[in-house]
């Protein structure tokens, strides 16, 4: 009897600390997604060139050197039984 009380006080104690807390961390957080969602804006503004301005943008060059000289090539001829 007595582990079913201990039980069922760490429940109710876990629920009225969860009401008590949840707005807090519900404004923690949509404080945190609130200052991405301004940081992405001002970064795509910040990156916008002026009306005439010309910019040059060059693919990087990946030099694609594949090893050729894998191994020997061995012939081979199938064998009839």
């Amino acid at each position: 009897m007595k582990v079913l009380a201990i039980i069922v006080l760490t429940y109710l104690f876990f629920k009225y600390s969860i009401r008590l807390l949840a707005p807090f961390i519900l404004q923690f957080f949509a404080k945190k997604m609130h200052q991405k969602f301004n940081d992405q804006f001002k970064d795509q503004f910040k990156n916008q060139t002026k009306e005439g301005e010309v910019t040059i943008e060059g693919k990087n060059k990946k030099t694609n050197s594949k090893n050729h000289d894998v191994g020997d090539y061995v012939e081979y001829e199938e064998v009839e039984e």
